[in-house]
């Protein structure tokens, strides 16, 4: 019934229900679906340009400061993008440089190795190059051991050649001259059988007479290192006889009864000398001799004063 349309339900609410469930003629359904679209089309229009107008209308309310701040905004943004790029370029360079320095890395464990064993090389050289040189110093010392040895042997051999090449000098006495009245004389004569000259040849004599002529004969009064360096040099060559003499006189002259005496007793006249000479090394000898007269005449020698040097 068409005076309920506008009748509330038991709720009080309108009731639509009702007027939904009555039923619409065709025409009426396909019209009001057509304005429904056009009404969704120009409500969207509006919508959209709405919002056009209110995004001009807020980019054009900006104030100069936001304006700074976004264009700083895209120029830091700009920078940290080309910082970026050059960052990302260096982290290739570095990886690149590492690299090569872990090439050189490898290079110098190489080369470290072979350093340790050229080290290890010259080690065991040096070892050698000592032991060498040690070898050299025992050899060395061996040298100077045979060297010394070597001339203490010709040493030894020099000082051999000169003893069996030196000059011997010695005496034999004439018989002594007895004349009553005149000094007494004995000559003695001095000969050279060495196998060399004897140089610098001098020599002296000296009489003592009496009981014991021969035991108390001083040769250092009858012939003093004075005097024998006062008198000149000869030579005595070698082997030759009566060359080089040398007569002792008595201090006084000879009585009758003293010469009596001499014939009487043994060792009752005595003759006493020395003889200094060298050889061509420059070695200095010395000959001294003694000898006293028996009562019959015969020659004999004393008991000392008799001596080479």
């Amino acid at each position: 019934m068409e005076g309920d349309e506008h009748k509330e339900n038991a709720e009080g609410k309108p009731n639509d229900e009702a007027s939904a469930q009555r039923p619409l003629s065709p025409s009426t359904s396909v019209v009001g679906a057509k304005n429904q679209r056009v009404l969704s089309e120009i409500s969207a229009r509006e919508s959209d340009d709405a919002t056009k107008g209110e995004k001009k209308v807020g980019l054009a309310h900006w104030t100069q400061g936001e304006k700074w701040v976004v264009a700083t905004n895209a120029i830091l943004a700009f920078v940290a993008l080309l910082a970026l790029g050059v960052y990302w370029k260096q982290l290739g360079v570095m990886k690149k440089q590492l690299s090569a320095m872990s090439g050189q890395l490898e290079q110098m464990k190489v080369s470290g190795t072979d350093t340790h064993d050229l080290a290890s090389s010259t080690k065991v050289l040096a070892t050698n190059a000592a032991n060498q040189v040690t070898e050299l110093h025992n050899g060395v010392s061996q040298q100077r051991l045979l060297a010394s040895t070597s001339q203490g042997t010709l040493d030894l051999y020099r000082r051999y050649f000169q003893k069996a090449q030196r000059p011997v000098v010695w005496v034999q006495a004439n018989a002594p001259e007895l004349t009553a009245g005149k000094l007494a004389a004995w000559s003695v004569l001095a000969t050279n059988s060495g196998p060399v000259p004897a140089v610098r040849f001098r020599m002296c004599a000296g009489l003592t007479y009496g009981l014991s002529a021969s035991e108390r004969i001083n040769l250092d009064q009858i012939c003093p290192h004075s005097a024998m360096d006062a008198m000149g040099d000869s030579i005595a060559a070698p082997g030759v006889v009566g060359q080089n003499y040398k007569t002792g006189f008595s201090e006084v002259p000879l009585t009758q009864e003293m010469i009596d005496s001499m014939n009487t007793f043994n060792d009752s006249l005595a003759v006493g000398g020395v003889i200094l000479y060298e050889d061509s090394y420059g070695n200095k000898y010395r000959s001294t001799f003694c000898m006293f007269r028996l009562a019959n005449g015969a020659i004999g020698y004393c008991v000392k004063g008799n001596d080479l040097q």
